[in-house]
């Protein structure tokens, strides 16, 4: 009986043993599953972290960016906006430069080349387009230049003391005179019409046209009206038409001649104007 009561108490102190084996065996299974539970949240937390960290660093990496790329669009702006401002600048410089030469161009086309009294007129053109090549060929188709185009052309000057007086007082044949005017006409301008300025530096003559076609006799006389000074507005170039005038001897004003092949100065000469 006592060998029964002491296996029976060997085997509850064995269950009690094994009791207590599973008892800690199960709090070290259970410690070690805690552990193993803070692992991973700790795992869990730092590749939260590391996310949290890499997408800050995204967001800032796009700010960056963004920033670069207003920087470049606000250069890109100010420098186009830098070359339309240049741009407008020379189209503004060039158009006064444009301006400025238009209004030189028609202040000399207005004013026209300087007059001097002592100087000849080298530029011989004819009023409406006619140039003397021009006015050559038609007087050639008249008859009236012939070979004897652009030979010695006489310029007539009156004296200073006839300014106020009619020609016959002042020693000058009227009909020599009219028939001198007429023949400058005809041979310069080519066909009638008027009225007809012969200008001198200080003495202008006003003629009325002939009214017959033929060179003489004169069907009427042109009216002779003098002035002291001539008109501004009648200094144009001398047309050459190379008609050589026989005059008689006993005139008493003072004939100058000027070669017209080709139009060119005679240095020192008064400068004389017929204008129509």
């Amino acid at each position: 009986m006592l060998l029964l009561l002491l296996l029976l108490m060997m085997m509850v102190l064995l269950l009690l043993l094994l009791l207590v084996v599973l008892v800690l065996v199960l709090v070290v299974v259970l410690l070690l599953l805690l552990l193993l539970l803070l692992l991973v949240l700790v795992l869990v937390l730092v590749l939260l972290l590391v996310l949290v960290v890499l997408l800050l660093l995204v967001v800032l990496l796009l700010l960056v960016v963004v920033v670069l790329l207003l920087v470049v669009v606000v250069v890109v702006l100010l420098l186009l906006l830098l070359v339309v401002v240049v741009v407008v600048l020379l189209l503004v410089v060039l158009l006064m430069l444009v301006v400025v030469v238009v209004l030189l161009l028609l202040l000399q086309a207005c004013v026209g080349p300087p007059v001097s009294s002592h100087d000849c007129c080298c530029e011989c053109e004819l009023r409406g387009g006619k140039t003397e090549v021009e006015e050559e060929r038609k007087l050639k188709r008249r008859g009236i230049a012939g070979e004897n185009f652009r030979s010695n052309i006489t310029i007539l000057q009156l004296p200073a003391h006839s300014q106020k007086t009619p020609l016959s007082v002042a020693g000058i044949n009227p009909t020599t005179f009219r028939l001198l005017v007429s023949l400058y006409i005809q041979a310069n301008l080519g066909r009638g019409g008027g009225p007809t300025y012969i200008t001198t530096p200080n003495i202008s003559v006003s003629l009325s046209s002939p009214s017959s076609s033929s060179l003489f006799p004169l069907s009427l006389p042109p009216s002779i009206h003098l002035s002291a000074r001539p008109p501004s507005h009648l200094l144009p170039s001398l047309m050459s038409a190379g008609v050589s005038l026989q005059l008689p001897a006993s005139l008493s004003f003072p004939l100058f001649h000027l070669l017209a092949a080709p139009p060119h100065c005679s240095p020192g000469l008064p400068e004389y104007h017929l204008h129509r």
